[in-house]
């Protein structure tokens, strides 16, 4: 069993901390009682890719031809996975991006700074 993860922003820190560590475990053992007596086989801590402004970026990069993203879902990428899958399929099949994703287009000068 996988429990996470918490969601505190601390810049490129990958430590783990305890106020973390114990808000996860009490969580996860409210949830199911039977983990308190469980041990524990490894514990870490990971960056998440986001923007500034929290926002995704899903589609064709203007200045890179064919190259198109699905990026920055921050803590919720396994939570858009089916429905980035699916808007990300139609835009390398059909050449057109479906209007879900509109908003998050890269535009020209995102990777440009």
């Amino acid at each position: 069993m996988v429990v996470g993860a918490t969601k505190t922003d601390v810049g490129f820190d990958t430590s783990v901390s305890a106020g973390g560590e114990l808000h996860l475990l009490q969580v996860a053992t409210q949830l199911l009682p039977a983990l308190a007596y469980c041990s524990i086989q490894r514990m870490w801590a990971d960056l998440r890719p986001k923007t500034l402004d929290s926002r995704h970026l899903l589609g064709p990069i203007p200045s890179l031809g064919n190259v198109v993203i699905a990026s920055r879902h921050g803590g919720f990428g396994v939570l858009l996975s089916a429905i980035t899958g699916e808007t990300v399929a139609d835009v390398v099949t059909t050449g057109q991006v479906p209007e879900i994703i509109r908003p998050f287009v890269p535009k020209e000068d995102t990777f440009n700074g």
